[in-house]
């Protein structure tokens, strides 16, 4: 199996790679307010930041998560909103299963085991590091 985030909004793409690529499901949370323009694309005020980096395992896909901020709250914060401090974790279907929050930005995310998570942190104060944490679900 194989899963595709779009660029904007939170949209998930499932495919089948048994026999050929089969997309087998789209799972749309939130939509992309965009406004598209000679080839490319700027968030709309209203926009809310949906998806961020994901990974997956055998049984779930990971992905930060955001689905608060919007693009002018972000903007009229310096930019120092803690975007995709959230972990969605989603079955191989696309079904919503846990949310995990934390009090940072998550950069990027490894899942091991689906019990731990290894991810690139940053704090308000834009310092960045190494996090390790112990799921349960």
């Amino acid at each position: 199996s194989m899963v595709f985030r779009g660029s904007v909004g939170c949209i998930l793409e499932f495919f089948s790679l048994k026999g050929g690529i089969q997309r087998t499901c789209i799972k749309r949370f939130l939509p992309p307010s965009v406004t598209v323009a000679n080839g490319s694309y700027r968030q709309n005020d209203d926009y809310i930041f949906g998806g961020g980096n994901l990974c997956t395992t055998d049984r779930h896909v990971y992905m930060a998560y955001d689905g608060k901020h919007t693009y002018k709250e972000w903007q009229q914060s310096g930019r120092t909103c803690l975007l995709y401090n959230n972990i969605a974790v989603f079955d191989w279907k696309g079904t919503p299963g846990f949310l995990y929050t934390t009090d940072y930005r998550i950069m990027a995310l490894s899942v091991v085991d689906d019990t731990t998570v290894y991810a690139f942190l940053e704090d308000a104060d834009e310092r960045r590091f190494m996090g390790k944490a112990e799921l349960v679900h």
